[in-house]
């Protein structure tokens, strides 16, 4: 049955319904944006960096309970490979305060995220590497939902192993339907790797798994990031640029 898997499910480039962030969300097959939340653990995941010599087929499905006139939970899941069964992951949300019925807080939105990677070496060619798992838990409240803007307050706070820690708060959305912007102050904790499963992920496993599973010490660093990016046919044809950098402090800190 794997077997079949691998021969014939990566034939087919993708199959979707809907959109990000609908009610009800499922895509099959070649996959380049798979994200869980806010995207601080797991953000524009990509299964795609080997085609067309190897194609993999995964899966992204997501279900908020507002599809059943219940819009109190919701559920995001991902898996990189349906037949290697790999990268996986799922996030779990709750509105707490919507039973309030006030504007903009009723829809806050609090959740748990766990993803893991149960076959790090995979591309490798090496070893077999022990899996790796990254969970934490996130917030988000969108504040604009206008075709001509949108924005929404997030906050993350995430583990390696349980060795190494990080968190974040931002802001971010699109304006214009097309342009998409975002802002993060973030607090990071040695060897503790934001967006650990990011659009290049496959390339770097071995490297980030070396990283996180090295002895984790009690510094910590705060930073920033700041993203800008275009989409277009929906979400078909997307550009992001990203930037981060350290806060300097002290008379030690040279000039930035």
């Amino acid at each position: 049955f794997p077997g079949f898997l691998d021969i014939y499910l990566p034939k087919i480039r993708y199959v979707r319904w809907d959109e990000k962030g609908a009610p009800l969300y499922v895509k099959l097959g070649s996959i380049d944006d798979g994200t869980l939340g806010n995207g601080f653990i797991m953000g524009g995941y990509a299964n795609t960096l080997f085609v067309p010599d190897d194609r993999h087929f995964g899966l992204a499905f997501d279900l908020d309970g507002a599809l059943f006139k219940f819009p109190y939970l919701g559920l995001e899941t991902f898996v990189g490979d349906l037949a290697e069964f790999d990268v996986l992951g799922a996030l779990l949300f709750v509105r707490p305060l919507l039973w309030l019925g006030v504007p903009i807080i009723k829809d806050l939105q609090v959740g748990a995220t766990y993803a893991t990677d149960l076959k790090p070496g995979l591309y490798g060619g090496g070893p077999a590497l022990d899996p790796v798992a990254v969970y934490g838990v996130d917030a988000r409240l969108p504040i604009l939902s206008s075709k001509i803007l949108s924005l929404a307050a997030y906050a993350d706070a995430a583990t390696i192993q349980g060795e190494s820690w990080g968190g974040m708060v931002g802001a971010g959305g699109r304006l214009l339907s097309f342009l998409t912007y975002g802002a993060q102050l973030r607090v990071l904790g040695d060897n503790f790797i934001p967006v650990y499963f990011d659009a290049t992920y496959d390339l770097f496993r071995t490297a980030k798994h070396a990283i996180a599973n090295a002895p984790a010490g009690d510094d910590a660093t705060i930073g920033w990031f700041a993203s800008l990016g275009t989409s277009f046919l929906n979400d078909m044809i997307v550009f992001n640029v990203g930037l981060d950098g350290p806060f300097g402090f002290g008379p030690d800190t040279a000039d930035i």
